[in-house]
């Protein structure tokens, strides 16, 4: 990730709306995909997919999704500063080390790798963010169909 990215991302953000105004239902979205996230994770483990990395894609895809949702929403409340974005990231990847350190208390397994695919999604899923909303705010809004 560019640090020009990130600076351009702050800087467009805080001049394309108010800051602190309205996110409530990103709030709501964030919450309830971590929560379903972790009862999915902390109930007694299913048999496992019948291939080898399904579970590492399924991990990589909850952590995208979360990182992707808390970025919006946590971007419609302030600019979402490079301190901001890499403090979501090390907070979902100290949240993933929990996550797996804890599944053993319901029978599931706890694997690096399955941390792994979290820390990638959530890079990826914070990244893809960031990405999408500098694509969209540089687009004039007259040019919205």
């Amino acid at each position: 990730m560019s640090h020009a990215l990130l600076e351009d991302a702050a800087c467009e953000s805080s001049q394309s709306r108010p800051a602190g105004r309205g996110g409530g239902w990103a709030w709501a979205a964030a919450i309830a995909w971590w929560l379903a996230m972790f009862g999915g994770t902390h109930s007694p483990a299913p048999p496992h997919p019948p291939f080898g990395y399904a579970d590492k894609w399924m991990h990589f895809s909850a952590y995208f999704g979360l990182a992707a949702l808390l970025s919006l929403a946590l971007e419609m409340r302030r600019p979402l500063s490079r301190g901001l974005f890499w403090g979501l990231v090390a907070l979902l990847a100290f949240y993933g080390a929990f996550d797996e350190i804890t599944q053993p208390i319901v029978g599931r397994d706890c694997d690096f790798w399955d941390w792994v695919a979290d820390v990638v999604g959530i890079l990826s899923g914070a990244g893809c963010y960031l990405a999408a909303a500098r694509i969209v705010r540089r687009r004039p809004s007259d040019e919205v169909a």
